[in-house]
């Protein structure tokens, strides 16, 4: 009866282990590779017959694949068709290795936005976007990563709407814009959170024009973090109007009005570094009376080549608390 209890359990686990190994193997790598004489949207993306377009890509790949893009001048928009999942994996659109593919709107009539994520669990990494109305998109989307990724020469860069929520970029630069360098807004719909931004940079805004470097708009959005990232050339470097957000070991200098604009309870700067500032100061601390009392904290902070530190606009009466440590 020992014996056979044993071996019960040894085919047991073999066929749980089965079962796992066959839920690995499901996550594909596929290819695609405009450059490729044997390029076609017709062939099975494999690097030896890869297709011809990223947005079939999007159209075929499901939960944990992998669409690895060559080198090329991609002019066509992309828009996410499925979410990826939590057990299954994201849903990844990756430069190949050591190569960086470009989507460009240049004579692109069909749409006015480079890359446009309206699902969840995606992955978009070291892609080059230009030349577009927005870059890329976010709208009600969650559990998005991008990563590497370079946005610019757009109207917009990189916009989240309507509950974008838990979303991450890393090392992702933006530059060149009209409008903003990222924006984070409800847009009228749900407010966007849990948003985190690592060494991303936004710089080099149209002049002349109200343009942010990093923008949390005007709403009831909570709970960003930005860990060492940089804003420069700008209207405002960071225009922070979400609730609980903190800044690590930011940059923000060079900019025409502030480098730094609160408008929102519970927001932190620590360790963070403001220059060369604008018409309002290094830090604007930018309330209304209309909202209760705000709290804003900074910590060992360094501004220097000032005309004026610290300035509150719209505040009367003034509703905050500003704590420098």
């Amino acid at each position: 009866m020992v014996r056979l209890t044993a071996l019960n359990s040894i085919v047991t686990l073999s066929i749980v282990f089965l079962l796992f190994t066959l839920n690995i193997s499901q996550a594909t790598t596929y290819y695609v590779d405009q450059n490729h004489p044997s390029a076609s949207d017709a062939n099975p993306g494999t690097e030896d017959l890869p297709w011809l377009t990223i947005q079939h890509a999007a159209e075929t790949i499901v939960a944990g694949d992998t669409v690895l893009i060559r080198n090329g001048v991609y002019n066509e928009p992309v828009s996410t068709v499925r979410s990826g999942n939590s057990t299954d994996g994201h849903i990844v659109f990756s430069a190949y290795p050591g190569e960086t593919p470009v989507i460009d709107g240049t004579g692109v009539i069909i749409s006015n936005d480079g890359f446009v994520v309206t699902h969840s669990y995606i992955k978009l990494i070291g892609l080059e976007i230009r030349d577009w109305y927005v870059g890329i998109w976010m709208d009600n989307a969650g559990y998005v990563e991008i990563s590497d990724c370079e946005v610019h020469h757009s109207a917009f860069g990189i916009g989240a709407i309507n509950g974008t929520h838990d979303f991450v970029l890393n090392q992702v630069e933006i530059h060149h814009f009209f409008g903003y360098g990222f924006d984070a807004s409800p847009s009228g719909g749900a407010d966007c959170y849990n948003g985190t931004f690592n060494d991303c940079v936004a710089h080099t805004g149209e002049p002349g024009q109200n343009v942010d470097g990093f923008a949390l708009g005007h709403g009831t959005q909570h709970d960003f973090v930005f860990n060492r990232c940089k804003a420069y050339d700008v209207y405002d470097g960071f225009d922070i109007s979400a609730r609980d957000t903190t800044l690590n070991s930011c940059l923000s200098h060079d900019n025409v009005s502030t480098n730094y604009k609160l408008w929102q309870d519970n927001i932190k700067l620590v360790n963070c570094i403001g220059y060369n500032l604008g018409a309002y100061g290094n830090v604007a601390l930018a309330w209304t009376p209309e909202r209760p009392p705000d709290t804003t904290t900074l910590i060992n902070c360094t501004f220097f080549k000032l005309r004026v530190t610290i300035s509150m606009l719209k505040t009367l009466p003034i509703l905050l608390r500003c704590i420098i440590v």
